[in-house]
């Protein structure tokens, strides 16, 4: 994953659950001069170091974390740089940004394969529940602190499966939630995969 925001190093966790469909790939002639600031070209050489991994380190893509708002000409160089670039094994990148919030008709759908548009507590999901999704085979949610039942977690994989959500990632754990997985993890993953062998995904 890449903090977008930040010239450190990505921060490491668990990858998303995606699907195993991808949009088709974005071809550009943008060149690198609409992202011209020493931050935005740092981020752009961090892409093309990635994409020269090795395939066995299994990279599909990059993560651009703490996505921020109308900054489309940036997040496009940004997804331009990475799918442009040669990845071992692939044809192009998957992008994924997120923003961690409901991006409305935001132009990151034209050219983003999925985009996080909740990152929160199981108890915010509540609340906010049911999630706007004007996109949802574009859209990830990401869940922390669920406190519910086994049958309450399968009924929420079951909703997202429903809507036709791309991904999400639902976690007991409330601190360091991206260092280790939780305990419900395995429950969650076999959830996932009785819902539908394509669906929310793996």
């Amino acid at each position: 994953m890449y903090n977008s925001t930040s010239s450190s190093t990505p921060r490491a966790g668990p990858a998303l659950p995606t699907r195993t469909t991808r949009r088709p790939s974005r071809r550009s002639t943008r060149t690198r001069t609409c992202c011209s600031s020493a931050t935005c070209l740092r981020a752009m050489q961090d892409i093309e170091t990635y994409a020269g991994w090795p395939a066995a380190c299994g990279l599909a893509g990059i993560f651009f974390d703490e996505t921020q708002a109308g900054l489309t000409q940036t997040y496009t160089a940004y997804t331009d740089t990475a799918r442009n670039a040669t990845w071992p094994g692939r044809t192009t990148a998957y992008v994924i940004l997120n923003p961690g919030e409901d991006i409305g008709a935001s132009d990151y759908y034209t050219f983003a394969d999925q985009i996080v548009t909740f990152e929160n507590t199981y108890a915010q999901y509540q609340n906010q529940a049911p999630l706007p999704l004007p996109h949802p085979v574009q859209q990830s949610v990401i869940i922390n602190s669920f406190n519910g039942t086994s049958e309450t977690l399968a009924s929420v994989v079951q909703a997202f499966e429903t809507s036709g959500l791309a991904s999400a990632y639902i976690t007991d754990l409330d601190v360091d939630i991206y260092k280790s997985f939780g305990r419900d993890w395995t429950v969650f993953v076999q959830d996932v995969n009785t819902e539908s062998g394509s669906g929310v995904s793996r």
